[in-house]
């Protein structure tokens, strides 16, 4: 699997997130559901994001 799917993969999750206001945990399962499991490494990617972002916005 290469780096290019992965980074696709975190970037589809946190699409999927802010288009249906659900938490990174509600996307896993819901990616799970539809036969597509994300990496537990993409989902610790997609928690960073969101830690990041959520830093951001409280500054």
């Amino acid at each position: 699997m290469s780096k290019y799917y992965k980074r696709a993969m975190k970037e589809e999750v946190l699409e999927y997130m802010e288009d249906k206001e659900i938490t990174y945990e509600e996307a896993y399962h819901a990616f799970t559901r539809m036969g597509r499991r994300p990496l537990p490494r993409t989902m610790k990617a997609v928690r960073k994001e969101v830690e990041r972002r959520d830093a951001e916005m409280n500054a």
